[in-house]
Order: structure tokens, then sequence, then C-alpha cells
């Protein structure tokens, strides 16, 4: 028993050491990942800040982009998101009637969103100014409204006009006439 052992042994400890001596493979980056190290980002965390922002300098704008993701992750700001998830679920089921009646709710908790976010970064870093934060957010709401008419408008493309052509004779269209 102790022979079988002791060759197991040597076995194992012979490919560990032939492991060790092999140099390690250079890890290979995936394209995706390689497109996104190439792009140039001034801040890693916040890219969907702006890159300009009229009325607002390149040192402020940094400073936003620096400080923004930090301040999505503070107390505040975890509120006012588990708000605004807790109001996206009370719409899943809700009717047209009760989503429009919701709408003053959304506004509100946004608007403590962006409340939240503002002070954290302002309490992160003094030196940044409260209307270019301001400014930055508006910029931001009409870069992702854009979008979303954009969107909308892409998808009514895409549905046809007028009436809905009639369905195939199992599902809609009655029986064909059978010819005597």
């Amino acid at each position: 028993m102790k022979p079988l052992f002791l060759s197991v042994l040597t076995l194992c400890l012979a490919v560990l050491a032939s492991a060790e001596d092999k140099p390690a493979k250079p890890q290979v980056q995936p394209p995706a990942a390689k497109k996104k190290a190439g792009k140039k980002v001034a801040g890693k965390a916040a890219p969907f800040v702006p890159e300009k922002v009229e009325g607002v300098s390149e040192e402020q704008l940094a400073k936003i982009r620096e400080q923004l993701p930090k301040a999505y992750m503070s107390d505040g700001a975890a509120a006012a998101r588990k708000r605004l998830a807790e109001l996206k679920e009370q719409t899943e089921f809700a009717s047209a009637l009760e989503k429009k009646d919701m709408r003053t709710d959304f506004e509100n908790a946004t608007y403590d969103m962006r409340k939240a976010l503002k002070e954290a970064m302002i309490a992160a870093d003094p030196a940044i100014e409260k209307g270019a934060v301001d400014r930055v957010f508006a910029e931001i709401e009409n870069i992702n409204r854009e979008r979303a008419e954009a969107a909308k408008a892409a998808k009514g493309k895409d549905a046809p006009k007028g009436k809905t052509p009639p369905k195939p004779f199992p599902f809609g269209e009655k029986k064909p006439e059978e010819k005597k």
C-alpha cells in the first residue's frame, strides 16, 4: 500500500512542478474589452455624463464625473432608488389611468433622487457648483428624452398603418367556400 501512495504522491508533485516551470499564458482580452480600453472616457465609472455642457467649465464637469458614481452609492440616493423601484413595481399591473395618476409620484421620486445626488456630490467636493450640477442633470435629462423619442419613432415606423390585415382562415377569416 505504501509504494502505491508514494508513487501517486510523486506523480502529483511532478505534475505541479512541471506546471510551475511553464510560462503563464498571456491573458487575452475579449474584443469588447479591447474596444472599451481604447475609448477615451474622462470618468471611468460615469461615461453617461456628456462631454460638454453649455455653461459648465471642463474643470467642473470633470469633478462632477468623478463624484457622481460615488454619490450614486450614498444612503440618500439608495433610498431614492428604492422608492423608484417600488413605484415601478406598482405600475406592473396598473391600468393606463392609474399609471397616469402616478406621474406626480414618479416626478417627486426623481426630484428626490437628484437632490440626494447633488447633496452627496457637494458634500464630497465643496468646489462643485450647485448650478453646474443642475445644468449637467438637465442635459442628461434632455439626452434621455431625445433617445426615448427616437426609440418611439423607430418603433412607430415598424408598425403597420391603418387596418390590420385579416388573419388566415383557422383564426379569423371565414372558411373558404368549396367549389361544387
